[in-house]
């Protein structure tokens, strides 16, 4: 920084004997120009050569290049209307599966309500078919128990009637006939029956 001050300050320096030279010069022009040591032919020359460039440049190259710039600005552009049509789909895709996750819960909630529901029939219809089948067991037992107990008693009346016919021969010291032995078996049942 502190080499162009330096060189600036030579330069203002230089400028000012060159211009207190020219300043004898009619011309300011022409006092400046000889001041800065320029050449007015190489001037004229190097300002038409730069027209030249910038218009070979502005045919050649600038429209090319504007049309690369609106190109990618269109690029740009539609790339963000493509992002926010993303966006909002994105958006609208989590809103949808928000109300797809509250209706499967609604859902698995109502199918839980269901199963214990149908859980709490059938252990209600599983005891209601125990107790009906423990009580038909019940009857059929006491079914045939008192079968059982029929079949008992007429076997004990059939032997009973024997002991007695046997024991009544043997005290009698005779055969009894069939209308006797009848009779005292007859006897020994009603007996046993009270």
């Amino acid at each position: 920084m502190t080499d162009l001050l330096k060189i600036a300050s030579e330069v203002a320096t230089h400028a000012v004997e060159s211009g207190a030279h020219a300043a004898a010069a009619s011309n300011p022009v022409e006092a400046l120009a000889t001041g800065f040591h320029v050449e007015v032919e190489k001037l004229i020359s190097q300002i038409v050569s730069i027209l030249i460039i910038f218009g070979a440049f502005r045919l050649l190259a600038w429209k090319p290049i504007l049309q690369i710039l609106d190109e990618r600005r269109r690029k740009i552009s539609d790339g963000l209307q493509y992002a926010e049509e993303m966006k909002s789909k994105l958006a609208e895709s989590e809103r949808k599966q928000a109300e797809l996750l509250k209706e499967a819960a609604l859902e698995a909630k109502r199918i839980q309500t269901e199963a214990q529901n149908s859980a709490r029939a059938l252990a209600e219809k599983s005891q209601a078919d125990a107790q009906r089948k423990a009580e038909e067991l019940v009857t059929s037992t006491r079914e045939s128990l008192e079968l059982e107990r029929k079949q008992m008693l007429a076997e004990l009346k059939e032997h009973a009637a024997k002991l007695v016919a046997t024991t009544t021969a043997k005290v009698l010291q005779r055969e009894l006939n069939d209308s006797e032995k009848s009779r005292f078996t007859e006897s020994a049942v009603s007996e046993l029956q009270k």
